[in-house]
């Protein structure tokens, strides 16, 4: 399934710190976003399994291409704990100054969980 999210995307980040209320803070824009996103999202069917995503980041929107696996056992069998979006930014991160001088150098990137 091919879905289109309008708009220019704004990343997720966090902004600021809120020293009274304790909580960090994110860009307006950014929420204003992940709601506009939402809406379009929830238009089509939830998987309890597997999935695969495909997204490219346009200037203009996001094209996501979600491919559901069939398997509900594939998110059991790899032994692994957290979300695979932060094993990669955990990468990223570490290899600042190392590999490339920043993430932003980053153009494409593939990371799947792998069965043991």
């Amino acid at each position: 399934m091919k879905l289109w999210i309008p708009g220019k995307p704004i990343p997720f980040q966090r902004t600021g710190y809120n020293r009274a209320t304790g909580r960090f803070y994110q860009h307006p824009g950014y929420k204003e976003w992940k709601e506009q996103a939402g809406w379009i999202l929830k238009q089509h069917r939830l998987t309890h399994n597997a999935v695969s995503l495909d997204i490219e980041v346009q200037p203009d929107g996001m094209a996501v291409w979600v491919t559901d696996l069939e398997e509900p056992h594939l998110l059991r069998k790899t032994g692994m704990r957290g979300d695979l979006d932060n094993y990669g930014k955990a990468l990223l991160d570490a290899a600042n100054g190392l590999l490339y001088e920043d993430d932003r150098q980053v153009v494409e990137l593939t990371q799947q969980f792998k069965q043991p």
